[in-house]
């Protein structure tokens, strides 16, 4: 008989109790949760699940709760064991600079910070580890945070102090990443200004989780709104996978929250997506001595345009349409400049402002009108009505998208489109060559490095 060797798949007994454990949660998703030690039953919930009716709701309550979370907050609490040393032949224009960079442990780092800038940073962002089971490492024991980062930075040689990868095997995976992400949280807030805000990425791994830590350390009512960023496009292999059924993942999320209902009362700028096409409802002229015209007449009898529209083809009878506007100025740096060069005299129809209701003009005529931070024009129709002309001017302004232009712009909701075509650039920022989403430590920067 030959010797069973560890290579055997009888050499090792089966582990039954993580075996019920898998079936009880194949079951009752609900029934199993996370514990110091892995994986654990909920008698309570079994006894539900069951009909026992001997237990009670008394400690029940709407709270994200974990193993951990009572340290994790007073790790927030506690001083700092680090100071931050200037390094003056490592930066770049010493004395003038108004830049900052420091390197050490994020934690120490929030805490050192608490002095000088606690209550003074407008914007905060974060982008934390995702916890996708191979994306971080961190420190089985908080109690000396300095030493941890140098030996996880490879600064220091190897040492008593373990160091861990938050694997999905587990049993503590999204505890031990709270507990990570909630102090940091809780400094984080400590140094927003009332009218301050933070951005925190992440995938939808934990997207959840971090929006619960997130209402609770800034309060829900400080809850701004979650950005979805398109990350990627259904191209390339997600092209296989999406054709066989799967929902391929194109977007990330950033949660924005703001420090106190002081951010209210800021000014806010929208910010603006651009638009290759033209808004066709943009038709009207307005001429200088106060009576309306039409674009495409101004285009077709331009000494530079009309020739083109021509040329092309796009005049029927001696007319030009303004639907066929869009395919001019994809040919035509004539037309397009034409446009640019005349926002303020093209104009569409728009509801008149509150403020003007009981105005009058003459019919057929435009008069300039201020409302709403703006200046409109008002016209009124030959049945009486009163309208009012927005001008192109309003709508063509430079764009806040990964490719900043000049032209017709739309705002921008939650949605952040195109941002997958910017993501190769991080590769030459600064003139380091790094790969994408690699964090390296730039030359000639202002450091302050974290030491004991």
């Amino acid at each position: 008989m030959e010797p069973i060797t560890a290579k055997d798949p009888e050499s090792k007994s089966p582990d039954i109790a993580t075996g019920n454990v898998a079936r009880l949660r194949a079951l009752f998703p609900e029934l199993v949760t996370e514990g110091p030690d892995g994986m654990a039953v909920n008698v309570d919930v079994l006894k539900a699940l069951v009909g026992d009716k001997t237990t009670t709701d008394v400690e029940e309550k709407y709270d994200l709760n974990w193993h951990g979370k009572r340290r994790a907050r007073q790790l927030a609490l506690t001083p700092s064991m680090g100071t931050l040393r200037p390094c003056p032949k490592e930066s770049e224009d010493w004395d003038a600079t108004k830049n900052l960079m420091i390197e050490g442990d994020n934690l120490e780092v929030l805490k050192l910070l608490q002095k000088s800038y606690a209550g003074k940073v407008k914007l905060i962002y974060i982008d934390p580890p995702y916890n996708t089971g191979k994306d971080f490492v961190y420190p089985d024991n908080f109690h000396d945070n300095i030493k941890n980062y140098l030996q996880l930075t490879g600064q220091t040689g190897e040492g008593a102090r373990k160091l861990s990868s938050n694997t999905e095997a587990s049993g503590r995976f999204h505890t031990d990443w709270l507990n990570m992400l909630y102090p940091r949280l809780k400094l984080a807030r400590n140094l927003l200004a009332e009218d301050g805000v933070i951005f925190v990425s992440i995938d939808d791994g934990e997207t959840a989780n971090l929006k619960r830590i997130l209402d609770e350390v800034f309060g829900e009512e400080n809850f701004i709104d979650t950005i979805a960023v398109e990350m990627s496009t259904t191209s390339g292999p997600k092209t296989v996978n999406a054709q066989q059924g799967t929902i391929v993942k194109n977007v990330e999320f950033v949660h924005i929250y703001s420090r106190s209902a002081g951010f209210d009362k800021a000014p806010h700028t929208p910010l603006l997506d651009g638009i290759d096409s033209y808004d066709t409802h943009y038709s009207i002229w307005l001429n200088g001595d106060g009576t309306l015209g039409t674009l495409a007449e101004k285009l077709l009898a331009d000494n530079r345009v009309g020739p083109e529209i021509r040329q092309y083809g796009f005049a029927d009878r001696d007319k030009f349409g303004i639907n066929n506007l869009n395919k001019l100025l994809l040919v035509s740096e004539a037309a397009k400049s034409f446009i640019e060069a005349n926002l303020t005299k093209i104009a569409r129809v728009d509801r008149p402002p509150v403020s003007a209701a009981g105005r009058s003009t003459q019919v057929g005529r435009w008069e300039p009108f201020d409302a709403d931070h703006r200046t409109y024009f008002l016209t009124t129709l030959a049945n009486g009505a009163l309208q009012a002309l927005m001008p192109l001017s309003l709508n063509y302004r430079m764009s806040d998208d990964y490719k900043p232009r000049f032209g017709r712009t739309v705002i921008r909701g939650d949605l952040w489109k195109g941002f997958h075509q910017d993501m190769g650039n991080v590769a030459k920022e600064g003139d380091i060559t790094f790969s994408n989403g690699k964090k390296p430590s730039p030359p000639n920067q202002a450091i302050d490095q974290m030491v004991e």
